[in-house]
């Protein structure tokens, strides 16, 4: 199946941030107004890879307008403060077999935890840096199936 952008309306959460206001993901069309986000979003918040949205047509593009169905996967993001944990950052995801997707901001990454990882673990292997000072955690979006991990 072939893969097409899916925008996504991105709300400010503070002044200058983030610095988009949609966010192109790609999908891949399910359903005559579905499509399956195949890509980890990086500024949206409430989606994650695998998600189902409903999308509406405005000009040349698909707009999602809510969320038809959760995927079971959860997103991160996490802010680098310091350049040398960039292989750090990579192993854990490597280790809890997580992909760690580079941004297009420097030093953003998205990460992706499917429904059958341990959301709990990766949360506390990457809070360990976080105490050191080396990165920022931020959750884009808890799926239902880890809300109890």
């Amino acid at each position: 199946m072939i893969d097409t952008q899916v925008f996504v309306t991105v709300e400010p959460e503070s002044p200058g941030y983030p610095p988009v206001d949609e966010e192109a993901l790609w999908a891949e069309r399910v359903g005559p107004d579905l499509f399956r986000l195949t890509s980890t979003p990086t500024f949206a918040r409430g989606l994650s890879c695998g998600d189902t949205v409903h999308v509406v047509p405005f000009g040349e593009r698909w707009y999602a307008d809510y969320v038809a169905a959760s995927g079971g996967h959860s997103t991160l993001r996490v802010v680098l403060f310091d350049d040398n944990a960039h292989d750090r950052l990579l192993e854990l995801g490597r280790v809890w077999d997580c992909p760690v997707d580079h941004t297009e901001v420097p030093g953003l990454f998205a990460i992706d935890v499917s429904p059958d990882r341990s959301f709990r673990n990766l949360r506390e292997a990457l809070g360990v840096g976080a105490g050191e000072g080396l990165w920022d955690i931020d959750e884009g979006n808890l799926a239902t199936e880890h809300a109890g991990d």
